[in-house]
C-alpha cells in the first residue's frame, strides 16, 4: 500500500494520475499499490508526504474512523470514503480489486474503532455541530460553496430554515440554487441583518464584522 498524503495549502499543484485521488475539505490522498508505481517521483515531493505498508494503513484508518479530523470521530468522512472507492468507479483491473479489498477491510476496522473508542459522541458531522450552536434560529447566512458548505446546508434545509448562500463564484451559487431551496447572494453584495452567519470557506469577515448582530 503506498499513500500520498498533503494537507498544504498548495497541494492543488501537484498531481500523480496513475494513483487514486481523494480530496476532502482538510486534505488529499493518492493511494495505490507500491508494486505500479515508482514512489520516487514523490520523494521530491514540495507538498506531499509519503507512507507506505503498515503506516499508510494506519493513517487511512485513522481518517477514515474520523480521530484526525478537526471534529474528533466526524461520520461523514467514512462515507466520503465509500463513495470515491465505490466499485464503478475502480479500475477494471488487478489495482481495482486490491481497492476493493483495501476499502472493505478499512470500513471493517474503522467499526472496530469507532464502536470500541468512539462511543457517545453523538452526531459528529458538520452539519449537526452547526445545528446544535444554532438552536432555535430560524434564517442563516451560511457562506462558502464548496465541499464543507454543502454539507453543513441540507441539515439547515432540514430544519426549515430560511438559508441565503453566499459566495464569490456566481455560477456555484447558481448551480447549488438548482439543487437545494435557498437564496443565494455574491459575497461583496452581502450586508448583514438579524440572521446567524454560518461560516463554511477560507473567508475573511475583517470588514462586516462591526455590522454583525
Amino acid at each position: 500500500l503506498l499513500i500520498l498524503h498533503s494537507n498544504d495549502k498548495n497541494r492543488d499543484r501537484e498531481n500523480f494520475p496513475s494513483l487514486l485521488h481523494w480530496k476532502t475539505c482538510m486534505r488529499t490522498l493518492y493511494i495505490g499499490d507500491i508494486r505500479i508505481f515508482d514512489h520516487s517521483q514523490a520523494q521530491f515531493s514540495r507538498h506531499y508526504e509519503t507512507y507506505v505498508g503498515y503506516e499508510a494503513y494506519k493513517l487511512l484508518l485513522e481518517i477514515v474512523s474520523g480521530i484526525r479530523s478537526r471534529l474528533l470521530g466526524e461520520t461523514e468522512i467514512l462515507a466520503q470514503f465509500k463513495e470515491i472507492l465505490k466499485n464503478d468507479t475502480l479500475p477494471k483491473n488487478s489495482l481495482g480489486d486490491y481497492l476493493k479489498k483495501l476499502r472493505d477491510q478499512i470500513i471493517e476496522d474503522s467499526r472496530k474503532i469507532r464502536s470500541g473508542h468512539l462511543r457517545f459522541l453523538g452526531d459528529q458531522s458538520y452539519g449537526g455541530l452547526a445545528n446544535r450552536y444554532l438552536k432555535s434560529t430560524k434564517e442563516v447566512a451560511l457562506f462558502g460553496t464548496g465541499n464543507l458548505a454543502i454539507k453543513v446546508l441540507p441539515r439547515q434545509i432540514k430544519k426549515n430554515r430560511k438559508v441565503t448562500v453566499i459566495g464569490r463564484n456566481l455560477e456555484k451559487l447558481k448551480e447549488i440554487a438548482t439543487k437545494y431551496p435557498v437564496q443565494i447572494q455574491t459575497l461583496d453584495a452581502f450586508v448583514p441583518n438579524d440572521e446567524a452567519i454560518v461560516i463554511a470557506a477560507p473567508i475573511s469577515l475583517k470588514e462586516i464584522i462591526p455590522s454583525i448582530k
